[in-house]
């Protein structure tokens, strides 16, 4: 399911501006030639950087919900990405996602799913610290939906599904598995008190 944002209305104008620069030029409509080239370029040049961001955003977007999707079993559950407008005006805590308790909608930040964007769109053999956690943010809010209210626990179990999660957006198993083992040994021990846990007592 794509969403409409700012960007999405922007770019739609500026493609059909572009588009209607071209008609203008086939069939000999403006008024001048060079103006129309003008308008045609100006249009080009604001649209493309424009549309790009858009179909990236969708694309990380839908990454996200299939990941979404595995985590819980249910194709009715999808990943919001949250929009660069919307995160200059977020004042909630959570640094990677959210899920309102009851939805089967997980938030992603905008940082979040930046990160998780540009992995997808790399080779996916190197993934940076900030990758690896976007892709557990993922998992671990995608946990948060099937009904785990507690952090700790939501950790334990997510950990689980970080290596099914990252071969499910296209890791080799290798990097899945190192990716997992980076998350647990570099990062779970440094997040806040209530998301660690004893999770083999879990």
């Amino acid at each position: 399911m794509n969403d409409i944002g700012p960007l999405t209305v922007v770019s739609l104008l500026l493609v059909a501006m572009a588009g209607r620069a071209v008609w203008r030029l086939a069939t000999h409509r403006a008024t001048t030639q060079k103006a129309a080239v003008v308008a045609l370029v100006l249009w080009v040049v604001l649209g493309v950087p424009a549309v790009v961001t858009e179909v990236r955003h969708q694309q990380t977007q839908a990454a996200a919900t299939s990941a979404v999707r595995l985590v819980t079993g249910d194709s009715k559950t999808r990943a919001v990405c949250e929009r660069w407008s919307a995160s200059l005006v977020n004042t909630r805590v959570a640094v990677g996602g959210w899920v309102w308790w009851g939805s089967d909608v997980a938030w992603l930040s905008h940082s979040t799913c930046a990160e998780l964007g540009a992995w997808l769109r790399s080779d996916r053999q190197h993934p940076t610290t900030g990758q690896v956690f976007a892709v557990h943010v993922v998992t671990h809010e995608a946990v948060h939906i099937t009904g785990v209210t507690s952090e700790a626990t939501t950790e334990c179990i997510a950990m689980e599904w970080d290596s099914r999660v990252a071969q499910h957006l296209g890791a080799s198993p290798q990097v899945a598995e190192q990716m997992a083992t980076t998350y647990r040994a570099e990062l779970y021990p440094h997040i806040r008190a209530e998301y660690r846990g004893r999770c083999s007592e879990e």
